[in-house]
């Protein structure tokens, strides 16, 4: 490897001052150098100061066009025509109750029927989606001296219900 080397010929500035570095060059560079660095800080000054008074502004525009989104809205259609009919015997009560399959076109996955004694109720049996008619028997002891009614309620597969109105009220 070859190392590079420079040679500096002297010469002679204005005045007799010999090399780069000469004394009179150095006195004239320090006597320019403070005006003209101060020149250059005022012009510096001055302009931030008449650029801030100027008004500045800045703008962005985009358009996007967005999706459409339609949300659907449903509800559930109870049971409809419930209807209770009933025999009493010595042992007890027959009762048989028959309804019309809910309007709701999706996602019906049965039904619930409940007897209410007063405010009072109990889930009595679920049906399955395509059954409109439920018969059971109830001993004397529940039958005799209680007044009792039905509803039916339709079940979805998303959580959703609708019970029916209460039937008339049965007693024996």
């Amino acid at each position: 490897m070859s190392a590079a080397s420079v040679t500096l010929t002297p010469s002679r500035a204005r005045g007799g001052a010999a090399g780069l570095g000469g004394r009179r060059a150095r006195r004239r560079a320090g006597r320019t150098a403070g005006p003209r660095r101060a020149l250059i800080l005022a012009a510096l000054a001055g302009a931030m100061i008449i650029g801030s008074a100027l008004p500045s502004s800045a703008s962005f525009s985009e358009r996007v066009s967005l999706p459409t989104t339609t949300i659907g809205t449903a509800t559930v259609g109870a049971p409809t025509g419930v209807n209770a009919s009933y025999k009493c015997f010595g042992w007890g009560v027959q009762v048989t109750l028959d309804w019309n399959l809910s309007s709701t076109q999706r996602g019906v996955t049965g039904y619930e029927i409940r007897t209410y004694v007063g405010t009072a109720s109990q889930v009595q049996a679920r049906m399955g989606s395509t059954d409109t008619t439920w018969t059971a028997n109830a001993d004397k002891s529940f039958a005799n001296g209680n007044a009792f009614d039905f509803t039916v309620t339709t079940l979805t597969s998303y959580g959703w219900t609708a019970e029916s109105v209460h039937t008339p009220q049965i007693a024996c």
